[in-house]
């Protein structure tokens, strides 16, 4: 296998089945997987036995805070906390790759430094497992059309 750099960006981030597409304001982007594991007993019969696993998993970032923005990422995040939501996270829009799934939205903190960018953290908890999809490069999509 060869070396393979990949860089997130220029990509997508969408919530709900009227995607809200808050990509302009997110500048850090991950699905962050929690793994776990189960005590086990060693037993005279299975002497060495193997922990049961359980991954969970939280899509998070950070952001530029718009607070002011009616329409904006916290507002959103304000209006929709506890719900759930479907989601679409593409990290990079010219690669094949993109990421599905439902999360739980969370309220973002709102305010910050005085005079200052304010750049906010979000993690919204996934339901299940997310999806690996197929994305069409952005370059492919414009040939398309032509």
């Amino acid at each position: 296998m060869s070396v393979v750099i990949d860089r997130l960006g220029p990509g997508t981030l969408t919530f709900g089945s009227s995607p809200t597409d808050v990509s302009l304001q997110v500048s850090r982007c991950a699905l962050v997987p929690d793994v776990t594991e189960d005590d086990v007993t060693p037993t005279l019969g299975e002497p060495e036995p193997v922990a049961a696993v359980t991954t969970t998993w939280v899509l998070e970032g950070d952001a530029i805070s718009d607070w002011a923005e009616t329409n904006g990422f916290v507002n959103y995040c304000f209006d929709t906390a506890g719900t759930e939501q479907v989601f679409e996270f593409v990290p990079n829009t010219n690669k094949t790759i993109s990421w599905t799934g439902t999360v739980q939205i969370r309220a973002m903190e709102i305010g910050g430094d005085v005079a200052a960018q304010i750049v906010t953290g979000f993690s919204f908890p996934v339901k299940g497992q997310p999806v690996r999809g197929a994305h069409t490069p952005t370059a492919a999509k414009a040939a398309a059309t032509k």
